[in-house]
């Protein structure tokens, strides 16, 4: 098997060749360490590398399967993790200077699980600055490069992570979504990422104890190792508060479930704001996927009232409970932005809190009343294709375009806390991504896996893939 037949295999293809001994994991961490090493100076998906210590491991993984000895859904496979989670021995700096020099003590849950289950972490993906904007640009270093087109954003926050995805380097990554932080960058990169329920997949260490929007979930390139990546990590613990007890579904089933006479809302448009039209004919199309799976369909008109102010109060009081008591050095090494997003929270008032619970509240109560009469609920992943950004430093080429809030209809499910993935649906007439999203009704994972599944048997775009720049 050649590396090239392993830059794009999915992990529950990897993991059953290595278990039936047609491949080796040394083979399979090579190939993407290779590839990693080739590719890598273009792109700049990861902060962190460990091949000695994933070559040992690998070696490790070889030995036991020879032993004959249990071996586990991912085990052999090489896997990423955002810098954002802590990984025994590896980069925890977060993106920022503020913690240049920090390794990571513990695994986190969600890591630890994934190592159980025979994953071998080849290293940490990059991210902007805490997680607090959607494009790649941070103080740490070069930008992280889409590998569609260098000159457009791939997203964030889970930017390495998309990235690494979409070059081959690794077939699953564990992301996180705060904000769309999963669903931004997989849409931007045309690859695949599910943003659970909150809860369902512990989050440690929380600034705070309890952290209302953020959640931690995989991303893949295909359904079926999602919804694996999922089975492995989620699960209550007791570390984490607002943890979910165990889900009766089994999400591995779900993935190769159908969903004939399933009802599916098809939402253009969430609440009042633009959709570019190409983006809205891709995801359009795409609709035919469910179509053939044997869906009822439905387009909905815009229902949902505009959340930003809240959801940017419980964003930006989270970057204040990081960063609030070290604004001095933040002024002196942190971009401008998290500065200003930081002293925002800090100003945040108990009235603007309670606000902010109320939105959550109503956005709610509007997604409630049509999950009463639909299965799911798909939308754009994005408003906008993959933004244009300046070509030295990866900052958006339009000063303007926070005021766009291109990526509207991902944050209100980090309010609701629904689960929600988006899917490849296709390029647009300059070869760039379009994501369309998946909303679950609530605690839902497995439906929203299931529909993803579906929408991947028959939608070839699923698994459309960048131009080899060496081609």
């Amino acid at each position: 098997m050649s590396p090239d037949d392993l830059a794009y295999a999915r992990a529950v293809d990897i993991a059953r060749w290595i278990r039936a001994g047609e491949l080796t994991s040394r083979e399979a961490v090579t190939a993407s360490l290779d590839r990693i090493e080739r590719m890598e100076e273009r792109l700049h998906a990861f902060v962190d590398l460990a091949p000695e210590w994933a070559l040992a491991a690998a070696a490790e993984a070889d030995a036991a399967v020879d032993r004959g000895d249990s071996l586990g859904p991912l085990h052999g496979v090489p896997v990423a993790v955002k810098v954002q989670m802590q990984v025994r021995g590896m980069a925890f700096h977060r993106g920022s200077r503020l913690f240049a020099d920090d390794v990571g003590q513990r695994d986190a849950p969600a890591v630890e699980r994934l190592k159980r289950a025979g994953a071998i972490v080849v290293g940490m993906t990059a991210m902007p600055e805490f997680g607090h904007l959607a494009f790649a640009h941070n103080p740490m270093g070069p930008t992280t490069r889409n590998p569609w087109s260098h000159a457009h954003t791939c997203g964030g926050s889970s930017s390495g992570s998309a990235v690494a995805l979409a070059a081959g380097y690794v077939p699953l990554v564990l992301g996180s979504d705060g904000g769309g932080s999963i669903r931004i960058p997989a849409s931007c990169c045309g690859v695949f990422g599910h943003k659970p329920s909150l809860g369902r997949v512990p989050y440690v260490p929380i600034v705070g104890g309890r952290d209302a929007v953020s959640h931690l979930g995989p991303m893949a390139r295909s359904a079926a190792d999602m919804a694996l990546g999922l089975a492995i990590i989620a699960g209550p613990h007791e570390d984490d508060l607002i943890t979910l007890p165990p889900d009766e579904a089994d999400y591995r089933e779900a993935a190769v479930a159908g969903v004939d006479g399933a009802r599916v809302a098809w939402a253009p448009r969430l609440g009042a704001d633009v959709v570019d039209a190409e983006v809205v004919d891709i995801c359009a199309a795409a609709l035919d996927a469910f179509r053939a799976a044997g869906c009822e369909l439905a387009t909905v008109p815009p229902m949902l009232s505009d959340a930003t102010r809240e959801w940017a109060t419980l964003f930006t009081t989270l970057l204040a409970a990081q960063v609030g008591h070290r604004m001095d050095e933040v002024q002196a090494v942190s971009e401008t932005s998290l500065l200003a997003a930081a002293e925002a929270g800090l100003a945040v008032s108990g009235m603007e809190m309670m606000a902010a619970g109320s939105a959550r509240r109503r956005l709610w109560d509007e997604m409630a009343d049509l999950f009463a009469q639909h299965d799911v609920v798909v939308t754009p992943t994005l408003l906008m294709p993959p933004l244009p950004i300046d070509e030295p430093d990866g900052r958006p080429a339009d000063p303007n375009v926070w005021a766009q809030r291109w990526f509207r209809h991902v944050y209100p499910f980090n309010m609701t806390g629904q689960p929600a993935a988006t899917v490849p649906a296709g390029v647009t007439r300059d070869g760039l991504p379009v994501g369309l999203q998946i909303v679950g009704a609530r605690h839902a994972d497995a439906d929203v896996l299931r529909f993803a599944a579906a929408f991947e048997a028959h939608w070839p775009a699923a698994h459309m893939q960048p131009p080899d720049p060496e081609a």
